[in-house]
């Protein structure tokens, strides 16, 4: 069954990548290479993301905390952000809590809100987080300055009856322009109260003074039921009483209930009216987080504990003496050791949660587990152990596919378990990833390296033998990779008669004419990558020797000695590179970007193993190669 395709190409997680149509994989076991950078990893968690349901997955992406004293250990994701998290939701939620703020004003329950008014009822009793209102500067002051904090309930359970206030004052205000009230006060001594008709306009049936005097009462009773419990306005004189009742009345026009809460919240004072209006938004992002981490949280318990009882009786088979439970509430997993926690190294305790997830994957009815990296978190001698794991859940038609960077974990598998896997290698080549198969029947001892290709090229052959060679670094082959001078190999010791002939000026050439690169198959990709790496660096040294030619002597003796006696391109840059000349020959040169190309990283050291440089070589594609020459040969453009 086909698991990834061009089908896939378009969706979002990927579609920044560019494919090959031919670039697909089905669900045999296999093991895909490719260098950090590449796009593995996308590809990974986009499959993560869209086949949950149909596959199970294995990365470090939410590494697992071990917590644990004497011979107990705890499993779970690092949830210390997430208690902290709780904790700062918590308390901003106190601070948003209409119940917290206004419990010491009295207000104990349900009953007792709705005895207030509908509206302050729902924010009382409504079960999500109280929003503040958005109030600006002079209005908070204005509102603050006008009420104090103890009597804003009060001003809220009385809003619609002030409001009623304002309304009746409207009304008065309306009849009497209508009708001159401030005539017939000056008339009221003198009129009749019992006339009808208006002594001005002559309008008949009017009780005018009737109207006017029954809505003052009505005003003076309400104004006196009301604003006798505002401390504030009776602890005044009688004219300053007048001015409070006013302000409230003018103020009960601006503000609703949300208003008022956010005001008694904040406790009358701004700035920490704008702190907790800030702990809103940071509320939401806190949220968002919360959930983030509890999603992780749960798929990753959700993945470790599939099948419980077939993970417990096999754990316990494979680490004698051990128990383990899940604590299916908090989402953790609890394991009694044979010996105290502390003795256990890192590498051990990821293999016992390995162990767990692998012995998930077993007992569950998915048949597909893609893992990401599993040999990034354990030495050397560890890794053996988990590619054991690994192979060993692929009993009982079982299938595993291993997303990798680490070259090892080709290796590893081939040499133990020969034709359990296919190997691929993810490339980049006209912008546009290609997935090659490697071929482990070219696998030379069931390693990757350059020993598996070296008979694939004459110069790759060289490197192998110059490393190993009886004479070590007297050995004259290593001129070939280097440029003191022109150099044409040639010996007469029969094992080196197939190096005859090899040149570091081919090598020059190499770069010196337009690189033309083209994609081949894997193993001839990695020679071109080697050569190409190998003759940068000659025609970097060969560039040197040019600059070195321009001075005059002395100088140019005293720097060809000291250039002459370097055995690495770094160290003979290093001669050189601090010279006014030089920059000035080579003005684009700037040392900090240039030993920050792939194709001159690792350079100052011949490679010892004969892994490393086939490592490096497969950790920077064909697209990289191509650029990155460009880039090297315009740093060395010399000044017209």
């Amino acid at each position: 069954m086909i698991v990834f395709s061009k089908n896939d190409f378009e969706k979002d997680d990927v579609s920044f990548l560019s494919f090959d149509d031919n670039f697909e994989f089905d669900d045999s076991n296999k093991i895909i290479f490719g260098f950090n950078g590449i796009g593995k990893t996308s590809i990974y968690n986009y499959l993560k993301k869209t086949q949950k349901d149909n596959y199970q997955f294995l990365d470090y992406e939410n590494k697992p905390k071990f917590t644990g004293s004497g011979k107990k250990i705890t499993i779970s994701i690092d949830l210390a952000e997430l208690n902290l998290l709780y904790i700062e939701r918590d308390n901003i939620k106190k601070r948003l809590s209409v119940k917290d703020c206004f419990k010491s004003f009295g207000v104990k329950n349900k009953t007792d809100a709705e005895s207030i008014n509908a509206d302050f009822a729902s924010f009382y009793n409504g079960k999500k987080i109280f929003s503040m209102a958005n109030i600006d500067e002079s209005k908070y002051k204005k509102i603050s300055s006008c009420v104090q904090i103890n009597e804003i309930l009060e001003l809220i359970k009385n809003i619609d009856k002030i409001n009623e206030i304002t309304d009746i004052t409207s009304e008065i205000k309306d009849y009497t322009e209508k009708y001159l009230l401030n005539v017939f006060e000056l008339l009221d001594k003198n009129l009749d109260k019992s006339v009808t008709k208006c002594p001005v306009c002559g309008t008949e049936n009017v009780d005018v003074f009737g109207y006017i005097n029954s809505k003052r009462k009505e005003l003076l009773s309400l104004s006196t039921n009301l604003f006798g419990k505002f401390f504030h306005v009776t602890s005044k004189n009688i004219d300053d009483q007048k001015q409070a009742i006013n302000e409230l009345i003018e103020i009960s026009k601006e503000v609703d209930v949300e208003t008022l809460i956010s005001i008694c919240i904040s406790n009358c004072n701004y700035e920490e009216y704008k702190n907790i209006s800030r702990d809103n938004n940071r509320l939401t992002e806190i949220e968002n987080k919360i959930t983030t981490i509890e999603v992780q949280r749960d798929i990753f318990y959700k993945a470790m504990s599939e099948n419980k009882n077939f993970v417990k009786d096999q754990f316990e088979q494979i680490y004698k003496g051990s128990k383990i439970t899940f604590d299916d509430s908090n989402k953790e997993i609890k394991i009694d050791l044979p010996r105290d926690f502390n003795t256990y190294s890192t590498g051990e305790l990821n293999e016992l949660c390995l162990v767990i997830k692998l012995l998930s994957f077993k007992g569950s009815s998915k048949q597909l587990l893609i893992i990401d990296d599993p040999l990034s978190s354990y030495d050397f001698v560890n890794q053996y152990r988990i590619i054991f794991r690994i192979v060993e859940a692929t009993k009982n038609d079982k299938r595993i596919i291993v997303f990798t960077h680490n070259i090892e974990t080709i290796n590893i598998i081939n040499t133990q378990y020969s034709n359990k896997f296919k190997y691929y290698y993810i490339e980049r080549y006209n912008s546009k990833l290609i997935l090659e198969q490697i071929k482990s029947d070219n696998i030379i001892n069931s390693i990757l390296s350059l020993e598996s290709i070296r008979n694939m090229n004459p110069y790759i052959d060289l490197l192998v033998y110059r490393e190993n060679c009886e004479e070590g670094p007297l050995f004259g082959g290593h001129k070939v990779f280097h440029y003191d001078s022109s150099f044409t190999f040639n010996s007469n010791n029969p094992k080196e008669a197939n190096f005859n002939g090899l040149s570091n000026d081919e090598l020059l050439n190499l770069i010196e004419n337009t690189p033309v690169i083209y994609k081949n198959s894997f193993e001839e990709n990695t020679i071109t990558k080697i050569l190409y790496i190998c003759g940068i660096r000659v025609w970097i040294e060969n560039k040197i020797r040019n600059f070195i030619l321009t001075l005059s002597d002395p100088q140019k003796s005293n720097v060809s000695n000291k250039f002459n006696s370097k055995n690495t391109t770094l160290e003979r840059l290093n001669v050189v590179q601090s010279m006014s000349e030089f920059k000035n020959m080579f003005p684009n040169y700037l040392r900090e970007s240039f030993m920050m190309k792939k194709v001159m990283l690792n350079q100052d050291s011949h490679y010892k193993s004969q892994i490393i440089p086939f490592n490096f070589a497969m950790n920077i594609s064909l697209d990289d190669l191509i650029r990155e020459l460009a880039e090297v040969k315009n740093i060395f453009v010399e000044k017209q």
